[in-house]
């Protein structure tokens, strides 16, 4: 079960990124470029214009990190109840679901990358912890 563990352990530390990238999203926290330089902001002309504030930071009308949220969740609780029932629970399942976050992802890096060309170290880290979960779901599949 020391993949059930790392599932647990990547969905967690998902989770607490897309739960900050939300707040700031509904601007429940504040963003400092004083306290998160080039974190969830990208200088442009001396302002922080935040990454969340982007027409790329919502698919239709939902926020990116907000899914995040829900897809962390749905890895957390299946891999606690694998965890618990010592089996995995909704393998092809989970599969699809984190193949459909990592593809999304590459296609969100691309965009941090090349149309944006801003390093959002917080979007990245999702990325790769999506990328990461995809693999693990696939490798025991």
């Amino acid at each position: 079960m020391a993949s059930a563990i790392a599932v647990l352990v990547l969905a967690i530390v998902g989770l607490i990124d897309s739960v900050y990238m939300t707040l700031a999203y509904y601007h429940v926290i504040q963003r400092s470029p004083r306290l998160f330089p080039n974190i969830v902001c990208s200088p442009e002309g001396g302002v922080c214009t935040s990454v969340v504030d982007t027409p790329e930071a919502h698919i239709f009308g939902i926020p990116n990190s907000l899914l995040g949220v829900g897809y962390y969740a749905i890895m957390l609780s299946t891999a606690s109840a694998s965890i618990a029932l010592n089996r995995w629970l909704f393998l092809p399942g989970l599969l699809g679901i984190a193949g459909v976050a990592a593809a999304f992802s590459l296609y969100l890096a691309w965009l941090l990358i090349f149309r944006m060309r801003t390093a959002c170290v917080l979007c990245f880290l999702a990325q790769a912890i999506n990328l990461a979960l995809f693999c693990i779901i696939a490798a025991i599949v």
